[in-house]
């Protein structure tokens, strides 16, 4: 049979194999429950909607009171996948794309995979074997619908590259390094993009090693490094300043390590437990042992340490290792949830079951064919799927996202608090303004105590200007789960309507932009007293400063001085006019003062007061303040993050760079193409 027969059949296998595992999806018509809907199905929309106009955001305005869009990785902007889904799609994709896009990725981890174990030197059958391991590795199965299996899909890619880059080290190996590796932090995933690139890293220094001639090999991933810098920048350092002031920070090592495995959990290694997806199959450790005592796979050590140590990591804080890691490797304290070290398992018993049969295939001459492999794939993906939720986390019926009659009682102009009446972050999707939007956990902290205190205080909905809440059933939990707060209590405040299609109006929130005298400034030590004032406060048109503000005369106070705010003093803007990236607001200040914008703050805005620069500082916690003197009459604010603009020029330099080396050019040294 030929190669390219060969390359077809395991294709297919592979096909059918991502069939199986996502049978609720291909042959049922279901959606994924969470995230997909949740978060990135409306990622998706924005972005096309963005694109079709010509632009991409750096803020959006329309989720959490708004939010820095360009470093949020999970939107996934600079991926080409998802620019070829607007190009095909349109400027509104449907949730069917952003489902699709998880089978995609699901096929892609297959079929990198059997990309990467050719290239080491595998036969079609072995390698499709080690591929089907791949496809149906732990760390896939534990994150059905998730950006994390979006993510880790593009590790076959990336270890093909670095094979490449071991044994060629040529520019266009480097090149196609670099590509791959951004392909994965592009999907918007930073675990995902932690376990492959910390796996691809350690797997092209061990093939690295072997070589006779290192040098050329070190110039290469060199070059790989700078262009992979330049391709990822535009999205990890934005995120990493996200970080900084979202819920992420701060966090110690007891809270890294939570959600590990127990000791006991390990039965999983050896069969399949509910629950707990360690479980690789049985045959592919018997492979892998043959693996190990031949000695002819390459790297088999390797692919073996590789192994031990996931198993040993996923159990966080039950061994030293993980506590060694922790304290010594730089990345480690960044991302929690120590059992999705399972990550590594998948290329390391692929490579290992590979291997195994290659040697079994050499001693028995019929074993290690196409068609012997592509039956011991298919078993392999019934063994591991024994335990696995029938439905795969999918749900069935009309999509929650879809019924927006409720957002015909919304007038345009207010704030809403989406509790599942439309779903689906509505705010992002249809560009209105949702206080909601979704619990991820990159949110700025600011937002997590707003959003948080809205069960003891459901006045602070009306405080930022929340006109109307939209209720309805939770899709997978009905009327008692998540609510913030519970429509009963927002029904318990004073004026509160309730209309039809389930809405309920709130006619006491306050404006989208306020002014407040200078005289009626209340100063506060810090943000939470800010916050805390405010709070027993709401709804008040006040203004709260924190230490440094630019505001002369604002009066300080104890915690507890919330009396003394003085919510009557507060004057209405004029007109407040809101897109992606700035606000005008136009206004009368009869004296020197506030003007609020009941907008999240955010590093990297900026502001002009009647044409004349001007500093945007935090007020009452969360929102923005800018100082006005007397007379003033329009402001405008516009969000200028310093690292913007020099990123996307950076991001343009590298696609260059890549198709630069990708040029047929040469090699980086003088090592002969290996036989």
């Amino acid at each position: 049979m030929s190669d390219r027969l060969q390359a077809a059949a395991a294709l297919a296998v592979l096909a059918i194999v991502t069939v199986g595992l996502m049978y609720p999806v291909v042959l049922q018509g279901r959606f994924f429950e969470w995230d997909v809907g949740e978060q990135y199905w409306p990622d998706l929309v924005y972005l096309c909607e963005s694109l079709h106009d010509g632009t991409i955001p750096y803020w959006n305005p329309y989720d959490r009171a708004g939010y820095p869009s360009y470093a949020d990785p999970q939107a996934g902007t600079w991926h080409p996948v998802n620019w070829a889904i607007c190009a095909v799609a349109g400027s509104s994709p449907g949730p069917g794309w952003a489902v699709w896009r998880v089978v995609l990725g699901f096929f892609f981890a297959g079929a990198f995979g059997l990309l990467w174990l050719r290239r080491l030197g595998m036969a079609w059958g072995p390698a499709l074997l080690g591929a089907t391991v791949m496809e149906c590795a732990p760390f896939l199965r534990h994150n059905w619908e998730l950006n994390l299996t979006g993510g880790i899909a593009w590790l076959g890619l990336m270890l093909w590259a670095a094979e490449g880059t071991a044994t060629r080290a040529r520019r266009q190996d480097a090149a196609a390094l670099a590509l791959a590796t951004a392909a994965c932090v592009w999907v918007g995933s930073p675990p995902a993009a932690w376990f492959a690139g910390t796996f691809t890293g350690a797997y092209l220094i061990a093939r690295t090693w072997v070589q006779e001639d290192r040098r050329p090999v070190a110039k290469a991933a060199a070059l790989a490094a700078a262009l992979t810098a330049a391709l990822t920048a535009v999205v990890l350092i934005p995120a990493s300043n996200l970080a900084a002031h979202s819920v992420q920070a701060g966090r110690d090592f007891a809270s890294i390590s939570g959600g590990a495995l127990a000791p006991g959990d390990l039965l999983a290694l050896l069969w399949p437990q509910p629950g707990n997806h360690l479980y690789v199959g049985l045959g592919t450790l018997a492979l892998a042992a043959v693996a190990v005592r031949a000695g002819t796979l390459p790297g088999r050590w390797f692919f073996a340490g590789a192994a031990a140590a996931s198993v040993l990591l996923t159990l966080g804080a039950s061994t030293p290792l993980f506590r060694i890691a922790y304290e010594v490797v730089p990345g480690v304290g960044v991302f929690r949830l120590p059992h999705r070290y399972e990550a590594w398992l998948g290329p390391a018993m692929g490579a290992l079951a590979a291997g195994g049969l290659t040697v079994l295939g050499e001693r028995w001459s019929r074993t290690g064919t196409l068609g012997v492999a592509a039956a011991l794939s298919l078993l392999t993906f019934v063994d591991v799927s024994r335990a696995l939720p029938p439905e795969r986390h999918t749900r069935d019926g009309e999509h929650p996202g879809l019924d927006e009659t409720p957002l015909t009682q919304v007038v345009s102009t207010w704030r809403y608090l989406d509790e599942f009446g439309v779903s689906c972050r509505s705010g992002t999707r249809l560009r209105r303004r949702d206080l909601r939007g979704y619990q991820d956990p990159l949110q700025l902290r600011s937002y997590e105590r707003v959003i948080g205190s809205l069960r003891d205080y459901p006045r602070m909905a009306e405080q930022l200007s929340v006109r109307y809440a939209l209720t309805g059933p939770h899709f997978i939990h009905g009327w008692d789960r998540h609510f913030l707060p519970p429509p009963d209590q927002l029904l318990s405040i004073e004026g509160a309507n309730r209309m039809s299609h389930g809405v309920i109006e709130l006619p006491g929130a306050n404006p989208s932009a306020w002014f407040v005298p200078a005289d009626a400034v209340s100063a506060a030590a810090h943000r939470s007293d800010a916050l805390s004032r405010v709070l027993r406060a709401a709804p008040a048109m006040v203004a709260v400063v924190e230490p440094g503000a630019p505001v002369p005369g604002a009066s300080a106070g104890s915690p507890d001085a919330f009396v003394a705010l003085d919510g009557d003093a507060g004057i209405p803007a004029l007109s407040f006019a809101l897109t992606t990236d700035t606000v005008e607001v136009t206004l009368e200040a009869p004296t020197a003062g506030v003007l609020v914008v009941n907008e999240a703050w955010y590093p990297g805005w900026e502001a002009t007061v009647d044409g004349v620069a001007a500093e945007v500082f935090r007020v009452n916690g969360f929102v923005r303040g800018v100082a006005v003197p007397a007379g003033a009459e329009a402001v405008s604010m516009s969000f200028r993050p310093s690292d913007g603009r020099a990123l996307r020029w950076l991001l343009l330099l590298g696609w260059l760079g890549a198709a630069a080396l990708l040029l047929p050019r040469g090699r980086l040294g003088s090592r002969s193409e290996p036989a």
